[in-house]
């Protein structure tokens, strides 16, 4: 919850709309209000990158890559590492599982991102969302994109649901990107504070802004000889370039598309490859943003508290862990039961079949006393 500051200000937003409203420069303005850093990048928030959340992040990422691309590896090579079509299965619902309860921290997590943003959050916060959303969207993409691989073609209500996950979170993670788009003012005066504010100008989200797009007049079709003039040349170009880009893109996507059905691990596993190593640079950003702030508040950093949101977030991946684990030890009962099974088998063929008769090629010796 933001709270006013002793200058008289709420925000980020009240800071910058006094900035523009009065011209005022940024320098003086910090200056003479010790507390509009703290303000503007807050102290944290438990709820979002407290230290048991911060752990689940970390878990979920572990989880992408298993379930992404190594699960496209272990499935292709399953043949040469002799692994059996039970195994395989389970693995396939394992997989499944994760991607349920992946879906089901991910789309919260971005719902919970615009809501947030809406309520002037502070850069800290913004800037960890923007890394921890894309973390989870490619991480998403990534295993939804290595569940293509399996032989066995999934039930057409499943494949709805996987498109529903990714349309969902999609969307609302495009909600975001459009809150970063913002007036040249307020990026300039962002950027000022983050040079003015020490240590604080590392933790930036990505704000951008679009620049008034100014073209030169073109007339180059008033006349066939103004067509060659530079202005026409300007339109050929502009012409040219957008046809071709838009074939280079319309092949890109073919070709994803093809990769995607073709069920063949390589392709597969270098797209979900690409992805998880999205998701791990999108990791190291929320973990450098987090440690920043740390080291800057101090004492008055709050992600450090264990509490009721922290223990929740830590045990989310219990059911995939306890599933996980009954079709390991499941496993090992199954081949205990099947070597038991094989020697009482062994055992009854023996007594059925009776004592061996001696060979009679074996010649017998007797022994004169």
């Amino acid at each position: 919850m933001n709270s006013t500051s002793e200058c008289g200000f709420s925000s980020l937003n009240s800071v910058l709309k006094q900035a523009a409203a009065d011209n005022a420069n940024i320098t003086e303005l910090v200056q003479g209000c010790q507390t509009i850093c703290n303000l503007v990048w807050g102290t944290g928030n438990p709820d979002l990158s407290g230290v048991g959340a911060n752990i689940s992040y970390i878990m979920q990422f572990a989880f992408i890559v298993v379930f992404g691309p190594v699960f496209i590896l272990t499935y292709g090579m399953r043949e040469k590492w002799g692994l059996r079509e039970k195994v395989v299965a389970n693995i396939e619902k394992l997989h499944d599982t994760f991607i349920d309860s992946s879906a089901q921290l991910t789309i919260p997590v971005s719902v919970a991102t615009v809501v947030r943003i809406k309520q002037d959050a502070p850069l800290y916060e913004i800037a960890f969302l923007q890394s921890l959303t894309t973390m989870q969207f490619l991480g998403l993409l990534a295993v939804i994109i290595a569940s293509g691989v399996t032989e066995r073609r999934k039930d057409e209500k499943r494949i709805l649901l996987l498109v529903l996950y990714g349309l969902m979170d999609f969307g609302f993670y495009m909600g975001l990107i459009g809150f970063l788009r913002t007036s040249q003012a307020s990026w300039t005066h962002i950027r000022e504070l983050g040079t003015v504010c020490e240590g604080y100008g590392t933790i930036i989200p990505g704000f951008t802004y679009a620049k008034g797009a100014h073209f030169p007049q073109i007339d180059a079709f008033s006349s066939p000889a103004s067509l060659f003039q530079k202005n026409g040349w300007i339109a050929i170009g502009l012409l040219l370039a957008a046809m071709f880009g838009l074939l280079l893109g319309g092949w890109i996507l073919w070709k994803v598309f093809l990769a995607l059905i073709s069920k063949k691990p390589v392709p597969l596993g270098i797209i979900s490859a690409g992805l998880t190593f999205g998701t791990l640079y999108c990791l190291v950003q929320m973990e450098r943003t987090r440690n920043v702030m740390k080291a800057l508040t101090g004492p008055e950093f709050q992600d450090n508290q264990w509490g009721f949101g922290q223990v929740v977030s830590l045990f989310l991946w219990a059911p995939l862990l306890i599933q996980g684990m009954w079709y390991f030890f499941a496993r090992i009962l199954d081949r205990g039961s099947e070597d038991i099974s094989a020697a009482a088998t062994k055992d009854v063929e023996g007594v059925e079949n009776g004592p061996q008769a001696p060979d009679s090629s074996v010649e017998t010796l007797t022994v004169v006393g």
